[in-house]
């Protein structure tokens, strides 16, 4: 199973998508504040599922997923509820 990757620039909304998701019986492995840390962490890991919203303050989840090594997968969660994933295509 991939890891999980929280990124959200509100600590709070962080620990509350970090308990929901833990309570669906995955493992939250990190959670960081911004798109630059989360492309830190996936320089020293194989694959994660990155949760964030679809824009934070230093890039958009876009720009996060093409960004990313190939076996990382991006969802973006918006204001309205809505989700969207993106998985990393060539």
């Amino acid at each position: 199973m991939k890891d999980i990757i929280v990124v959200y620039p509100e600590k709070e909304t962080a620990m509350k998508l970090r308990s929901l998701i833990e309570k669906g019986g995955y493992r939250v492995s990190n959670i960081c504040a911004g798109g630059t840390a989360a492309l830190e962490i996936a320089q020293i890991k194989e694959s994660a599922v990155i949760v964030c919203p679809f824009y934070m303050k230093d890039m958009s989840s876009a720009e996060l997923a093409e960004a990313l090594p190939i076996d990382f997968d991006v969802i973006a969660l918006s204001k309205n509820g809505s989700g969207q994933y993106m998985g990393n295509m060539l």
